[in-house]
């Protein structure tokens, strides 16, 4: 019978979360976004992946509401990060875009995510990397909550 005690992969899920957490705020406050928390970050970050989304949308994606999103994402506009767009099919919307500005930052962070991965795959041999990558391809496609 297999054992349901989660405890030990709990704990290594939660040091791997503040280790990457912690390699991108400290790249973070080196780089010229040092203004910007991580936080702040992850919202470029979602309007990046979502492409040209909603403020709802964005807040789905990051799971908050509504009315705090917009109240970042009119700072983003003043920070020259994104710009607001009305839908053409729907007037009373505005789409999101990420600025050039924005668009640099959504890939300094993606570059961080890289540079997290590259040092985590050195410490690795190529089936233990192809292992990990299918485990949390598995992990992502069946862990998510709704």
């Amino acid at each position: 019978m297999e054992s349901t005690d989660n405890t030990g992969l709990a704990a290594l899920i939660g040091a791997l979360s503040r280790q990457i957490e912690e390699q991108e705020e400290r790249q973070i406050s080196k780089s010229d976004y040092s203004y910007l928390t991580l936080r702040q970050i992850h919202y470029v970050e979602a309007i990046s992946v979502l492409t040209s989304p909603t403020a709802g949308e964005i807040a789905a994606y990051l799971g908050l509401r509504k009315p705090s999103v917009t109240a970042i994402l009119d700072r983003f506009v003043e920070l020259n990060l994104l710009r607001r767009e009305r839908d053409p099919d729907d007037k009373r919307t505005y789409r999101i875009f990420l600025t050039e500005r924005g668009k640099r930052l959504a890939g300094f962070h993606a570059d961080l995510h890289l540079a997290f991965a590259n040092r985590l795959a050195a410490r690795l041999s190529a089936a233990e990397k192809q292992q990990l990558v299918t485990l949390l391809g598995t992990c992502l496609e069946h862990g998510e909550e709704k």
